[in-house]
């Protein structure tokens, strides 16, 4: 009898181990997939960057906790959108007291249903907002091209500043007219140098600065003759120097006349200084 409750007993002992053991060994649960819009951003100081927090669409959200530099915040389900409520925009404003070249950490960390956590992270990097570019700070009025055959000067000079006649070197002419005794007038000028055109009337004449008319010019296409500008035109000129600078034309008038070849093209034109070019 000793000997059956004995072995009654060890079966006993075995099962409890049994169930305790499978219920310690449950397994580890698997973190949730998440994915953040962008790791690495620039901002401006007071600007706003969005961050989307993705998480797949079998998975449901219990908590969200965002932490960077400047605060730790605990983001409610209740906000989560998309299907599964599986997508949150978190929305963050660089302080206006952060220096120029330093960058912010933010933190996701994402706890799904089943307790699973994946933590990522995202950097914004601060640049200067203070830069404007390089204003185009000399302006000349006074510009004229005349047609080539008439008595006044058929070319000008963008980087003296000055009009050209055609006793002058033809390595001074960026805008000569094409007037011809067969052709008659003609409503065009071409670069006697290696200073080319950009056709661009969305520049900005008044503000546009140095950076702005290189872009400008980078974008376009580029021509070392123009024809028929009209009043308003706005023209980007590579100068004949090593290619960093620019003068910015704008066409004031064009005038055409009968039968004294006092046909013209009048404009004004920005650069960095008078002495631009040289």
């Amino acid at each position: 009898m000793k000997k059956t409750i004995t072995i009654l007993l060890s079966m006993l002992v075995l099962a409890v181990l049994t169930i305790n053991f499978t219920g310690c060994g449950g397994g580890e649960t698997d973190p949730p997939t998440v994915t953040v819009s962008q790791d690495v951003t620039e901002a401006w100081r007071a600007d706003t960057v969005t961050f989307t927090i993705q998480m797949s669409t079998n998975e449901k959200l219990s908590m969200l906790e965002i932490t960077s530099d400047f605060t730790t915040q605990n983001v409610e389900v209740t906000t989560f959108t998309g299907d599964n409520n599986s997508t949150y925009e978190y929305k963050f404003v660089v302080p206006g007291t952060v220096a120029d070249g330093d960058y912010i950490t933010i933190t996701f960390k994402v706890t799904d249903n089943a307790d699973g956590v994946t933590t990522k992270t995202a950097t914004i990097n601060v640049v200067d907002d203070t830069f404007v570019g390089t204003a185009l700070a000399y302006e000349n009025t006074s510009g004229v091209v005349w047609n080539l055959i008439g008595p006044n000067k058929g070319a000008w000079d963008l980087v003296a500043n000055i009009g050209r006649s055609s006793t002058e070197s033809a390595d001074d002419k960026d805008m000569k007219n094409t007037t011809t005794t067969t052709t008659g007038w003609s409503n065009e000028w071409t670069s006697m140098n290696a200073t080319t055109f950009v056709k661009d009337n969305a520049f900005n004449y008044t503000s546009g600065t140095q950076e702005d008319a290189a872009a400008a010019y980078a974008a376009g296409s580029s021509s070392s003759t123009v024809t028929n500008p009209a009043v308003g035109d706005i023209y980007i000129a590579k100068l004949r120097t090593a290619g960093t600078s620019y003068a910015v034309i704008k066409i004031t008038g064009v005038t055409t006349t009968t039968a004294d070849n006092l046909d013209n093209i009048a404009f004004s034109y920005k650069k960095v200084a008078a002495t631009s070019g040289i």
